[in-house]
């Protein structure tokens, strides 16, 4: 996750076939809640809706997020995301950051190997090109990524990936590694550490930690900044996050061979 001095872990992706962002999503109770680390203050709740797109050519997965300020009940970040059926393949994405005004979108053109950046900031649109590098995903993927790589980081080896942030309009690379058990609920789960790879973009960003539930294989912790803004007296202001998933885990695909 990062905030807009850092990098974003939240991010979840769009535009298979023209979505509003700001459509309701159908849950009738938060999957998760954010709050700022050694605080019992919820400040944000967070949904998701998924919908199975089948085409002639193909099956693609359209991914739904929002985070709904506590306060307000109004929302404060908004994404959509497409996959391929597997989860692995990002496709597109489109973000909203109410709190700031802020929007964007990223486009994968595998044919072309090219991803299409464009980020609207401060009243001005950015676009920017890149060569394609896989792995290639943005933060909302990164608990599919780690089923996808269970095995591999369980066993200690270094997952590296290329992340897209999508407010610099550009990706970075990073690496998932297998931290220390941590007691989660009574119970010992494994912690996964992500961090960029590059050591003086490392030195400035603090890693994100995702508490990983092997059994269920659901990622049931996040903590690490966030693009959200905790509201202050004169605005937001950037915090560290605790981003705890509520309900209980739902069954997973098999992980990858």
């Amino acid at each position: 996750m990062l905030d807009q001095k850092g990098f974003l872990w939240g991010l979840r992706l769009a535009l298979l076939v023209p979505l509003s962002l700001a459509a309701e999503t159908p849950q009738l109770s938060p999957q998760a809640l954010v709050r700022e680390q050694g605080q019992s203050e919820k400040l944000f709740d967070y949904f998701e809706s998924s919908e199975r797109i089948e085409t002639n050519a193909d099956v693609q997965i359209v991914t739904r997020t929002r985070f709904v300020d506590s306060e307000t009940g109004r929302d404060a970040f908004r994404e959509v995301l497409t996959t391929d059926a597997e989860g692995r393949l990002m496709i597109s994405y489109e973000v909203e950051q109410l709190q700031l005004d802020e929007k964007g979108s990223i486009k994968v053109d595998r044919k072309a190997g090219k991803i299409h950046f464009r980020y609207f900031k401060e009243g001005k649109w950015k676009e920017r090109s890149e060569t394609l590098e896989e792995p290639f995903i943005v933060g909302a993927m990164i608990p599919r990524f780690i089923q996808l790589y269970e095995a591999q980081l369980l066993a200690g080896e270094k997952v590296r990936f290329h992340l897209a942030v999508p407010y610099m309009t550009k990706s970075f690379n990073f690496a998932l590694t297998k931290n220390d058990m941590k007691d989660f609920k009574g119970r010992q789960l494994p912690e996964m550490a992500m961090s960029p790879t590059n050591v003086f973009v490392r030195a400035a960003v603090k890693p994100l930690y995702f508490t990983y539930d092997p059994d269920s294989r659901e990622v049931r912790q996040i903590l690490g900044k966030v693009f959200l803004k905790k509201r202050i007296k004169h605005g937001f202001d950037a915090f560290m996050a605790e981003t705890l998933f509520l309900a209980e885990p739902k069954p997973a695909p098999a992980a990858a061979k």
